[in-house]
């Protein structure tokens, strides 16, 4: 992390001026979500990768930790108790933002699929269940419109 931030400085030092005051809210608006954890809490998120129609989002640990479950098993091979750890949904909501008014949310549910609890490294990687955010609907219409009403 130490060696990223000087790096980060640099590559916005050579930018031109015009290129952070329109480029860079705008990508941080597009990869900012919000983590909400049904009956615990919210927090903010981060899209880190959006390939291959998958969506996964990058959020503190301590975000999702009301989620997490535990229950004790028993190895039916050497008998011995285990924890069995597992996670409910977390959802991932998109705000969308017109000349500075919401104007609509997407949400979506992510399943937790690496967890680093809060004493370690604090972060949890969440996946969304479906690919990607849909911005917008696609009708397919007979060749004429129907009229209004």
């Amino acid at each position: 992390m130490r060696k990223l931030v000087p790096f980060v400085c640099l590559v916005l030092f050579f930018l031109p001026a015009s290129l952070l005051a329109s480029s860079i809210p705008l990508a941080i608006a597009e990869s900012s979500v919000t983590i909400v954890a049904p009956g615990y809490g919210m927090g903010s998120g981060t899209v880190v990768i959006a390939k291959d129609n998958s969506i996964w989002v990058l959020t503190a640990a301590h975000v999702v930790a009301g989620l997490k479950e535990e229950a004790e098993v028993v190895d039916q091979k050497t008998g011995a108790k285990k924890t069995k750890v597992s996670f409910r949904d977390a959802k991932v909501v998109r705000h969308i933002v017109e000349n500075g008014r919401q104007v609509g949310r997407l949400e979506l549910d992510a399943e937790i699929v690496r967890y680093s609890p809060v004493e370690n490294h604090d972060l949890a990687l969440l996946k969304l269940r479906r690919g990607m955010f849909k911005t917008s609907a696609v009708f397919h219409l007979d060749k004429e419109i129907p009229e209004i009403g």
